[in-house]
């Protein structure tokens, strides 16, 4: 029970995250949404972020197979980094935005395989990260 009021939280939390970016993308000011990406990356994945920007796709992995985490949470997280994305190819920071764009596929595809789980929601939001994908032109 502990346990999983503790992720509700942690979702909550990163669904605010998600809430306070797209406000500041609404209001044209990708330089606040940037910094605000960067300051509150440690509360997101637990680092800083230039700790989060050298941590390998196979690290990630393993992090989330250390924890008990739920399809809900990986969905969550997802989307976390399909906006982060976003705002960092604003800011013109293709390298960093392939990062969270890799890092969020992982997210949806591993909601759907650990959990065997279908979502219309994760459909959508991976048709936008395919979006988002040949905005970098890696599709």
């Amino acid at each position: 029970m502990y346990q999983r009021d503790f992720i509700l939280r942690i979702i909550e939390q990163i669904a605010q995250f998600i809430a306070k970016l797209l406000k500041l993308q609404e209001e044209d000011n990708a330089d606040k949404a940037y910094d605000f990406l960067i300051n509150q990356s440690s509360k997101v994945v637990g680092l800083s972020y230039d700790e989060f920007l050298k941590m390998s796709l196979e690290d990630f992995k393993q992090s989330t197979n250390e924890k008990d985490i739920t399809d809900n949470y990986l969905d969550t997280l997802g989307r976390y980094f399909m906006t982060s994305a976003d705002v960092c190819l604003q800011m013109k920071k293709d390298e960093e935005a392939i990062h969270h764009l890799e890092l969020a596929r992982f997210c949806f595809m591993e909601a759907e395989q650990r959990f065997q789980s279908f979502s219309f929601n994760r459909q959508v939001d991976l048709e936008k990260l395919n979006q988002l994908y040949i905005r970098v032109g890696l599709v």
